[in-house]
């Protein structure tokens, strides 16, 4: 379950009879433990720029997402949602995808749990975004997930499935207006990645047992099938 970072690695163990995060150096010397409690802590996922690790821990009563310094400084929640939240870091393999590229938020997913008559019933997945330091947590839309953040750190594309069998694809602008529908009607749609100057997506479609790879403008036009 290691992850890399400029320098260093950071991975969990039980060694001390929980499970923990742990930095090290290449060479497998300084092992450090990062966090100490009695909680689960885990998937920890380094920035971009290497000064931080986003991680998951039960600490607080429920699963949410903290930050620390790489050297376990400054444990913030930044989650922070009530009731009984599942929430995790979008693509935990891939830092790239639940970090901004400029390491100053953090997209994730939020499975809403809520007790009806005694009974935990999930709300779906609705996709966030949040400062690395806790503030502006802001909610982008209801029951959608996560495709991957512009190389600017500016946008965010993502799916959402309105219920009619296909899957939109949507762009959000981070800190701007409501997120804008660019591409939908075209069956399964699967986020592919943003080019390198941010102004274009491609994505896969499958209609029936046909796929198609596609690329459009980050503004919804010059939809072009290309295979």
């Amino acid at each position: 379950e290691a992850l890399f970072g400029p320098h260093t690695i950071a991975f969990v163990s039980t060694r001390d009879g929980n499970t923990e995060i742990y930095a090290m150096n290449p060479d497998g010397s300084n092992q450090t433990r990062l966090t100490n409690n009695s909680a689960r802590d885990g998937k920890p996922v380094w920035s971009p720029d290497g000064t931080k690790i986003a991680f998951r821990s039960d600490r607080d009563g429920n699963e949410e997402i903290y930050v620390m310094g790489f050297d376990g400084s400054n444990q913030t929640n930044v989650t922070n949602l009530p009731g009984r939240e599942m929430s995790r870091l979008v693509k935990l393999e891939s830092s790239f995808d639940s970090w901004s590229p400029d390491s100053t938020n953090i997209a994730f997913n939020s499975d809403n749990w809520t007790n009806s008559d005694g009974l935990l019933v999930r709300g779906g997945d609705d996709l966030y975004v949040v400062n690395a330091d806790g503030s502006n947590r802001t909610k982008l839309m209801s029951s959608s997930s996560m495709g991957g953040w512009s190389p600017d750190s500016s946008k965010i594309a993502f799916t959402f499935r309105p219920g009619d069998g296909n899957n939109d694809l949507y762009i959000a602008t981070v800190g701007g207006s409501e997120p804008k529908k660019i591409a939908s009607g075209l069956g399964y749609i699967t986020f592919g990645s943003w080019s390198p100057d941010s102004t274009k997506i491609s994505f896969r479609s499958r209609q029936g047992e046909n796929f198609g790879a596609y690329i459009i403008n980050a503004d919804g036009s010059g939809q072009t099938r290309l295979s």
